[in-house]
């Protein structure tokens, strides 16, 4: 069939799933402890179901929040490596040296 998926995976996916589960949940508690009330038809984005159903988006913006600064941070203490560029550029040297002598010309 496939090779077996390793332990991490199982673990992610039941956790993942217990999340889910949770979630769905508390959605359902939600609705139940304010589906009733009036303040909760007049307004409803100021009550905890509307908290709780726009929580997956916010965890989204927070994810990407800290994705750009965790990359920008990485830009900025990015470390040369000096070896690897000397060496870049001796093949960039012996490459035109010899596309020189086999007629072309920079």
């Amino acid at each position: 069939m496939g090779e077996v998926l390793p332990r991490r995976f199982y673990s992610i996916l039941s956790r993942s799933m217990y999340l889910l589960i949770g979630y769905i949940l508390a959605l359902f508690y939600c609705l139940g402890l304010e589906a009733e009330t009036k303040d909760f038809k007049r307004h409803p984005e100021l009550s905890y179901t509307f908290f709780v159903l726009t929580l997956p988006l916010y965890f989204l913006v927070l994810f990407g929040c800290y994705t750009l600064v965790m990359i920008g941070y990485h830009m900025i203490i990015l470390q040369d490596c000096k070896e690897a560029q000397d060496e870049l550029l001796d093949e960039i040297k012996n490459a035109r040296t010899f596309l020189t002598s086999k007629g072309m010309k920079f």
